[in-house]
Protein backbone atom coordinates (compact mmCIF):
# COMPACT_ATOMS: atom_id res chain seq x y z
CA UNK A 1 0.00 0.00 0.00
CA UNK A 2 1.18 3.31 -0.98
CA UNK A 3 -0.07 5.94 1.36
CA UNK A 4 2.02 8.90 -0.02
CA UNK A 5 5.00 10.09 -2.75
CA UNK A 6 8.39 12.57 -1.30
CA UNK A 7 10.11 14.09 -3.88
CA UNK A 8 13.68 14.73 -2.70
CA UNK A 9 16.98 12.78 -1.80
CA UNK A 10 17.61 9.64 0.23
CA UNK A 11 20.48 8.31 1.96
CA UNK A 12 20.45 4.75 3.19
CA UNK A 13 22.65 2.39 5.27
CA UNK A 14 21.63 -1.02 5.52
CA UNK A 15 23.88 -3.57 7.46
CA UNK A 16 22.77 -7.13 6.44
CA UNK A 17 24.28 -10.37 8.67
CA UNK A 18 24.74 -13.38 6.51
CA UNK A 19 24.77 -16.66 7.99
CA UNK A 20 26.05 -20.23 6.53
CA UNK A 21 22.59 -21.20 6.40
CA UNK A 22 21.62 -19.06 3.58
CA UNK A 23 18.95 -16.97 6.25
CA UNK A 24 20.38 -13.25 6.95
CA UNK A 25 19.49 -10.77 9.59
CA UNK A 26 19.01 -6.89 8.25
CA UNK A 27 18.89 -3.20 9.78
CA UNK A 28 18.60 -0.17 7.68
CA UNK A 29 18.62 3.64 8.75
CA UNK A 30 17.84 6.05 6.10
CA UNK A 31 17.09 9.82 5.88
CA UNK A 32 15.12 11.69 3.52
CA UNK A 33 15.38 15.16 2.40
CA UNK A 34 11.82 16.89 0.68
CA UNK A 35 12.57 19.96 -1.74
CA UNK A 36 10.73 22.11 0.96
CA UNK A 37 13.49 21.21 3.15
CA UNK A 38 11.44 18.67 5.43
CA UNK A 39 13.39 15.63 7.07
CA UNK A 40 11.77 12.36 7.51
CA UNK A 41 14.41 9.37 9.57
CA UNK A 42 13.00 5.64 8.50
CA UNK A 43 14.44 2.74 10.61
CA UNK A 44 14.00 -1.13 10.40
CA UNK A 45 15.08 -4.28 10.57
CA UNK A 46 13.99 -7.93 9.53
CA UNK A 47 15.25 -11.18 8.30
CA UNK A 48 15.66 -12.89 5.06
CA UNK A 49 17.20 -15.94 3.02
CA UNK A 50 19.21 -16.59 -0.30
CA UNK A 51 17.29 -18.45 -3.13
CA UNK A 52 19.69 -18.86 -5.46
CA UNK A 53 22.94 -16.88 -6.76
CA UNK A 54 20.71 -14.05 -7.73
CA UNK A 55 17.68 -13.52 -5.89
CA UNK A 56 16.81 -13.54 -1.78
CA UNK A 57 13.88 -12.33 0.05
CA UNK A 58 13.58 -10.06 2.97
CA UNK A 59 11.08 -9.10 5.36
CA UNK A 60 10.89 -6.59 8.34
CA UNK A 61 9.55 -3.30 8.75
CA UNK A 62 10.77 0.23 8.91
CA UNK A 63 9.71 3.17 11.13
CA UNK A 64 9.11 7.08 9.93
CA UNK A 65 9.71 9.76 11.85
CA UNK A 66 9.86 13.45 11.53
CA UNK A 67 10.05 17.25 12.86
CA UNK A 68 7.93 18.19 10.14
CA UNK A 69 4.36 19.73 11.03
CA UNK A 70 3.23 19.07 7.34
CA UNK A 71 4.61 15.43 7.36
CA UNK A 72 3.99 14.82 10.64
CA UNK A 73 1.11 12.17 9.65
CA UNK A 74 4.04 9.88 9.10
CA UNK A 75 5.55 9.78 12.74
CA UNK A 76 5.28 5.79 13.88
CA UNK A 77 3.80 4.83 10.75
CA UNK A 78 5.11 1.51 9.94
CA UNK A 79 5.89 0.03 6.85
Amino acid sequence: MCVGTIHGNHLETVDVKLKMDGTNQWEVKAMETTKEGDVVMITGSGTGRQENAMEGSFKGEVTYMTNSPRLSWLNNTKG
